[in-house]
């Protein structure tokens, strides 16, 4: 008999709450380390401008040069510019992507962890018992590194994109809008399949994770002093913590391949759609509109490809980053709701303690081994 898996739907969020999240991490980042975070931006932004000169405007004046017979001179001219923009800012982009970037990023890693270690050790430690609570706290340390790293990846996609907007959509504005359409319209059907496929991935993640925390309890029973003696008098325990060991990971595994399918089927729909429409598309519309229509030049195909595809993954990196948002702000949301959790029971810290002894009664104690 076929075995069957719910499916784990992350928890619908308002885009308000989703904004909220996200504008959280974001002032967290710039606040870690605010001058190393804003060079970085605008050097992702100097990046995607410079990156359309180079590949979009020279390639298109050297290829007219070549085309209609113009000197040496007017191809090497431009070629120089470039180059010498490229050598003189290439330092300043290593420094930023090698030392200013990770140290904006570990600044924010570290006030973020520091937020909610801050908090922990004030919480009521009956919570630590309820194993949603623990499950959401251990989440939220888990998470640090990964949600700022996502936090990054939307600063660089906001910074890019805008480079992105001003070059290249300004020049299919100009030279071809039905390219700019085509490629708009197979964007904006990425976004529907992204968003079932990052549900799925929540779901994917949500459903292993009663699994691992079982599979870590187990192996810490077998490595912890704490258990030795445990062990050793009852020789049964590890029988059976191999055998819930065995059968959580082969559930873990079932779960994992259901996901997985449902996952892959669409993410090639999705590709197949941004080839064959898309890429094949434009080219065969390029080609008409140079060879039947004569409307555009042999270097206008070539430019217009290449900067179709360029500006296609530019689409395709904000609508990820949408797509993906709604899952990442849920962790936020759980971190979220961790620090601003209240306390039943208000630290008495900076009260004086009692100078003499004090008697402690216990009534109505029972233990039983």
């Amino acid at each position: 008999m076929k075995e069957k898996f719910e499916r784990v739907a992350p928890p619908t969020m308002p885009a308000k709450n989703l904004l909220g999240n996200n504008w959280f991490l974001i002032k967290l980042v710039f606040r870690s380390a605010p001058v190393a975070m804003s060079i970085y931006a605008f050097e992702q932004f100097r990046v995607t401008f410079m990156i359309f000169f180079e590949h979009t405007w020279l390639i298109k004046t050297v290829l007219d040069c070549i085309q209609y017979g113009r000197s040496f001179k007017d191809a090497l001219v431009p070629i120089l510019i470039i180059a010498g923009i490229l050598a003189a800012t290439s330092i300043f982009g290593s420094i930023t992507k090698q030392w200013l970037q990770p140290k904006a990023t570990l600044a924010a890693e570290t006030k973020l962890r520091n937020m909610i270690f801050d908090k922990a050790k004030d919480v009521d430690l009956e919570k630590f018992d309820d194993p949603e609570y623990y499950n959401d706290f251990n989440l939220s340390v888990e998470k640090v590194p990964s949600l700022i790293a996502y936090i990054t990846d939307i600063i660089t996609v906001a910074a890019s994109s805008l480079g992105t907007l001003v070059t290249t959509g300004v020049y299919f504005a100009f030279e071809s809008r039905p390219v700019f359409l085509l490629v708009l319209a197979t964007s904006i059907v990425y976004l529907a399949l992204s968003i079932p496929i990052n549900k799925l991935k929540y779901s994917k993640y949500a459903s292993s994770k009663k699994f691992t925390r079982k599979q870590g309890y187990i192996e810490r029973v077998f490595y912890l002093p704490d258990y030795a003696k445990e062990i050793r008098l009852n020789r049964n325990v590890k029988k059976s913590c191999a055998e819930e060991y065995d059968s959580s990971f082969t559930k873990m595994i079932r779960e994992l391949v259901w996901h997985s399918k449902k996952i892959a089927a669409l993410d090639m729909i999705n590709w197949g759609i941004q080839v064959l429409v898309l890429e094949y598309g434009t080219a065969f519309f390029l080609v008409y509109e140079a060879s039947v229509k004569k409307a555009l030049t042999y270097t206008a195909v070539i430019v217009l490809m290449e900067t179709s595809w360029r500006l296609s993954r530019s689409f395709r990196n904000i609508i990820y980053q949408i797509a993906t948002s709604a899952e990442n702000c849920l962790y936020v949301e759980k971190i979220n709701t961790f620090l601003n959790s209240e306390n039943k029971v208000v630290s008495t810290e900076g009260l004086p303690i009692e100078p003499r002894p004090c008697s402690l009664e216990m009534k109505n104690v029972v233990f039983r081994y």
